[in-house]
């Protein structure tokens, strides 16, 4: 099934139009932007310092830079405030070049049209046999004051922000169905929801 068809199944049991969901603006994403995920980045490394050993690195959606910078991998971020990434738009990250990738709670802060558009831009930039971990937020997004969104178990937050959580196997499917043949998808107990995705050679 594709994707816009599972997105369109998603929002008519909410009676709405993903699309026509009144978000906050794309930028706000960097509001949720905080320092306290250097455990989680040294713990992504680890993984794929056994997985996936040589060649380059990217930390994609680097937030403030500061975990990327702990473990020594090129940035891609889009809304960088003081400081300066390596891309700053995703199109101009250079496709099948790297070996690992990570992804740390990026996809709950963005809309689905931006998050497909991330997944398939993190498949494009993995080499042939690379490996990515991507996290993100679960229930606990719910408990933020603000609206309910558009998704199960999303929120546009009192900051205006949105947020959307993640159970496990919703994060798996959805990876498996965005990607597409030519990847493998594998649970990692890594937060709230977690996956190792590996580009078949």
């Amino acid at each position: 099934m594709d994707t816009n068809k599972l997105k369109q199944i998603g929002a008519n049991k909410m009676n709405i139009h993903l699309d026509d969901f009144d978000y906050p603006a794309s930028e706000n994403a960097a509001k949720t932007q905080i320092k306290g995920t250097l455990p989680t980045y040294h713990n992504a490394s680890a993984i794929l310092d056994e997985r996936a050993p040589q060649g380059r690195s990217i930390d994609f959606g680097a937030g403030l830079g500061i975990g990327a910078s702990e473990i020594g991998y090129e940035t891609f971020e889009p809304y960088a405030k003081k400081w300066a990434p390596d891309f700053n738009k995703a199109k101009d990250v250079p496709s099948n070049t790297y070996s690992r990738v990570t992804s740390l709670n990026v996809l709950n802060v963005v809309k689905r049209s931006d998050r497909d558009d991330i997944v398939r831009d993190i498949g494009r930039v993995l080499k042939a046999g690379g490996q990515a971990i991507i996290t993100t937020r679960g229930s606990d997004v719910m408990k933020a004051a603000g609206r309910n969104g558009p998704e199960p178990m999303s929120k546009v937050t009192s900051r205006n922000t949105y947020q959307k959580g993640f159970k496990v196997a919703e994060l798996l499917d959805y990876l498996k169905t965005t990607l597409g043949n030519g990847f493998t998808v594998e649970r990692l107990d890594l937060g709230p929801a977690g996956a190792v995705i590996t580009k078949g050679k």
